[in-house]
This record gives C-alpha cells, structure tokens and sequence, in this order.
C-alpha cells in the first residue's frame, strides 16, 4: 500500500490536555491526552515532526504519557492507531503496549472504500 496522507477533525475534548516535546529547544512533537471513562488515560493523538522522526522523540512521548497516567492514579494508557500506520504500531509494541482489538469498520464513514482497521493498543504497569 502507498503512503498516503490523512486528514480529519481531531475530537480531543476541551478536557484533554497538550504536552509538547522539544528537542535542541525545538518544538518535535505533541501529545494530546486526557483521563477516559475506562479508567486508562486515552492518547487522543501522537504526532512527531517529520524532521524529528527516529530521533526517541515518538518514544519520549509515549513514555510521558505513561508516567502522566501513573500520577493520575489511571490504570494504563491506552490508544488507537491504523493497520497502515506500521510505524505507530511498532512504535508502541516496543513501548510495552499490547493489542487489545480492532475495528474493520470505524473508517468507512470517512472512506466507504476503505480498508483500514483501527487497532486499539493498551499499556498497564507491570
């Protein structure tokens, strides 16, 4: 499959919060997360600069999240990413998170044609 470039609306709501990454005093990445109904801090979304990709800073941004989710008291992490977004999803396996399901619906709305799976990814203490 070739890359492709997706846009939509980010639904993060007014009570999620945003922590951004810097690296050499340059914004690298953001995150934006907030406590969920489970119990888990939800990822609502992960971004990294194309510039700083390979760089740890994805892997520090996870990593924060984590901790952010241990100080609040919240059970573990948890997100969701794309069958096509391979580097996300290795990402967060070499983070510790595990599959927990998947979706081969949630994006044909946006798409009818689409054969995206949405694969949602937890993390707990050990």
């Amino acid at each position: 499959m070739d890359p492709f470039l997706k846009s939509y609306t980010l639904d993060a709501p007014s009570e999620a919060e945003c922590h951004v990454a810097f690296f050499r005093d340059q914004p690298a990445g953001e995150l934006r997360c907030g406590p969920h109904w489970n119990g888990y801090l939800y990822v609502h979304d992960l971004v990294v600069g194309v510039a700083f990709r390979g760089q740890g800073v994805g892997k520090a941004l996870v990593r924060h999240a984590t901790e952010r989710a241990k100080s609040l008291g919240l059970y573990g992490v948890t997100l969701e990413t794309q069958n096509t977004n391979m580097p996300a999803c290795r990402l967060y396996e070499r983070c510790g998170f595990v599959l927990g399901g998947f979706d081969r619906l949630l994006y044909q709305a946006l798409t009818p044609t689409s054969t995206e799976a949405a694969l949602f990814w937890y993390w707990t203490p050990d």
